[in-house]
């Protein structure tokens, strides 16, 4: 069966040792894809052996790196990745209330092992929000009988906000039930939806390293602070902070990372490949 040759290409011209005649007939279309195909395998030899990566059609630095700039080059200033070199770090934030459970995030970029963010949540201030994100992260967050838990793991980031925030909370596993639809024969699968919460939160976005869920409830995305976002603040309460300064080092490299100018979502994979929540206890509030 012939094959059909977009117009385009017959104005382009015929390839070398190809007629008109012969770009028309379906019969050649192998030959004719055959050249793309093999020039896709030599750009794809060509970035395993230089550490590049082809994305935006064409070769430019491994999006991952921390040095890796929007543009696809390599920075010339203090992002390299060079021994000795360290990223800028802000400070742990001081807490803004209690910390009563602490949860963890492992990330992988392009999956490759990224780092781990070690998240301390204000229960006592937000206690419905720090709940719903504690067990998100431990896999466990229903909210109606029969449901399958929602999880942070395998979730993705949303978006990255250069300089002010980062959202995550793309869920691959969205629990919830499926059921048949008013009118309907065909099923429909429901995700867990955390409850409504009327919660304020502590403070303003104004630092980095602060954790936020939004406003009301009945979403499980979340925001991390990467700098001052006090304009979140009509519309995500801050639930907790990170603890340490390894989670800070990764939110910086997240800052780095080239987003698509249009949304903002990452143009690498990011995926959170283990997730978890522990309770704080007197004993180990007096081993800190």
């Amino acid at each position: 069966m012939a094959v059909a040759v977009p117009i385009a290409l017959l104005a382009l011209g015929a390839p070398s040792g190809l007629s008109r005649r012969q770009l028309a007939c379906g019969t050649c279309a192998s030959a004719l894809l055959a050249p793309a195909a093999a020039v896709a395998r030599e750009r794809a030899q060509n970035a395993r052996s230089f550490g590049v990566i082809t994305w935006g059609g064409a070769a430019r630095c491994d999006p991952t790196a921390s040095g890796c700039a929007q543009n696809g080059q390599l920075r010339a200033e203090q992002f390299s990745q060079e021994p000795g070199v360290q990223m800028p770090r802000a400070s742990v934030p001081d807490p803004r209330a209690r910390i009563t459970q602490r949860v963890y995030l492992h990330l992988e970029l392009d999956r490759k092992p990224a780092g781990r963010l070690s998240l301390g949540l204000y229960g006592d201030s937000a206690p419905r929000s720090a709940a719903n994100f504690a067990e998100l992260c431990a896999g466990t967050l229903t909210t109606g009988a029969g449901e399958e838990p929602a999880s942070y793991e395998r979730s993705s980031l949303v978006r990255i906000v250069r300089g002010r925030y980062l959202v995550g909370g793309a869920l691959t596993y969205a629990g919830g039930r499926t059921e048949l639809g008013l009118g309907s024969a065909r099923p429909v699968r429901l995700p867990v939806e955390p409850l409504a919460n009327d919660e304020q939160g502590v403070g303003s976005h104004d630092v980095p390293g602060l954790l936020a869920m939004r406003r009301g409830g009945r979403s499980v995305e979340y925001t991390i602070t990467l700098g001052d976002a006090s304009g979140l603040d009509d519309s995500w309460a801050v639930i907790g902070q990170v603890t340490d300064a390894e989670s800070l080092s990764l939110l910086a490299r997240l800052d780095l990372l080239p987003v698509n100018k249009y949304d903002g979502s990452p143009l690498v994979r990011t995926a959170i490949v283990a997730s978890g929540a522990a309770l704080v206890t007197d004993a180990a509030k007096a081993r800190e």
